[in-house]
């Protein structure tokens, strides 16, 4: 595989395309042949964006080059928890400047495949490399660098651009900000949202990279704070968002110009569906398990909520027999290290360690998660929610 087709890869998965010229407005305009009368003066027109997936495919062939099929050893963990210093089998972070790193899971035409990204000051930071995952051994397979649909990872935007999709002009002053972009699940659609106070979603179409305008949002639904990522499933958005205190939700808004319903199941996902309490993914996460369900994970994995997007349905597991108070959870939520009992201390320890993971659906009806902090696939029984196995993926040996 050559860079000179990384942008190739992405019209034959994604749907990519080289289009991208954009009017002052900021939207693409449609091919047409005019006249040099009819044309406008050369001032008005503007300069094509960059379509930056080159450089970043370039930027990530760097890290980690084509046809490796094992994870790099220089590849960091995130800094472990305040509550795991007490832990002897928890990892050293290690670090590459101020970059971090971390991993999508997802299922691409019945393989398991896990991505690895990176964040942090280097240019065109971003999706680094993905694998074609061996469930039962954790052996890699090096894959075409391209995003797993539906799941949004982090990215910087260069002048307003990440891989040619461009915000529009009247968001110039976002040009530089830290993003996260996702496609949807059924290839059609890409959304960019910009991290910081309050939620801007802009969406565009996947094939021609037309900006298709922002999300349409709805007066006091939604975060009040800043958002984190998203799930793009079909024409659904699930944001998770944090609120006051250690709670983050995830609410979901249409992509199409017909609004959800007031009392549309999907438009309460931020709410437990069997009774009037929150649900809270602070000390869980956002995964899309396949291309038209959603899994949102309470607390570790004391819960865990399948969102079928085409059936509008929610539906509930919850973990029992876990030997904490409510008081214990919420200090887990909090990261404190406040004294734990023996048996509560053994259980979060294994809660703790799928913190953040992505779960995907196998069709054994298992969840595997992809362990972040161990570089670890995790076998879960989906009806009870304990972890039956630990495989560890494979880690090159310099």
């Amino acid at each position: 595989m050559r860079l000179l087709n990384a942008c190739a890869l992405f019209v034959t998965a994604l749907g990519c395309s080289s289009a991208g010229t954009r009017t002052a407005s900021g939207d693409t305009p449609p091919a047409t042949t005019v006249s040099a009368l009819d044309a406008p003066p050369a001032a008005v027109s503007l300069p094509p964006p960059p379509d930056d997936t080159e450089d970043r495919m370039r930027a990530a062939t760097a890290i980690v080059p084509i046809g490796t099929n094992c994870l790099p050893r220089e590849a960091p963990v995130p800094p472990r928890d305040r509550d795991e210093s007490d832990d002897d089998e928890a990892p050293t972070p290690r670090t590459n400047g101020d970059s971090q790193r971390s991993f999508t899971l997802g299922q691409v035409d019945g393989a398991v495949v896990v991505c690895l990204h990176e964040d942090g000051d280097r240019p065109y930071v971003g999706l680094l490399a993905c694998w074609n995952v061996d469930p039962n051994s954790g052996a890699l397979t090096y894959r075409d660098v391209v995003p797993i649909p539906g799941r949004s990872f982090r990215v910087r935007l260069v002048h307003g651009c990440a891989y040619g999709y461009c915000l529009p002009s009247a968001a110039d002053d976002l040009a530089n900000s830290w993003a996260q972009i996702g496609w949807s699940t059924n290839r059609k659609a890409v959304a960019i949202g910009v991290r910081g106070n309050g939620m801007r979603v802009d969406l565009f179409d996947a094939g021609t990279k037309a900006s298709r305008g922002p999300l349409p949002l709805e007066p006091n639904y939604g975060p009040s704070n800043s958002f984190l990522n998203f799930a793009f499933v079909e024409d659904l958005l699930l944001v998770t968002g944090i609120d006051a205190g250690p709670y983050a939700g995830v609410w979901s808004f249409s992509t199409t110009p017909t609004l959800l319903a007031a009392d549309d199941p999907l438009r309460s996902t931020e709410r437990m569906p069997d009774r009037d309490e929150l649900l809270s993914v602070y000390s869980g996460g956002l995964s899309v398990l396949d291309d038209t369900h959603a899994l949102l994970v309470e607390t570790g994995l004391m819960s865990a909520t399948v969102v079928d997007v085409i059936a509008h349905t929610r539906q509930i597991t919850r973990r029992r027999g876990v030997p904490c108070s409510g008081f214990e959870l919420e200090d887990f939520d909090f990261g404190n290290r406040s004294p734990k009992r023996g048996k509560c201390k053994a259980a979060l320890k294994q809660l703790r360690s799928l913190r953040g993971a992505p779960f995907v659906q196998l069709a054994s009806g298992e969840y595997l998660a992809a362990q972040i902090t161990t570089a670890s696939l995790v076998l879960v029984d989906s009806t009870t929610l304990v972890a039956k196995r630990t495989v560890p993926l494979a880690r090159c040996k310099k």
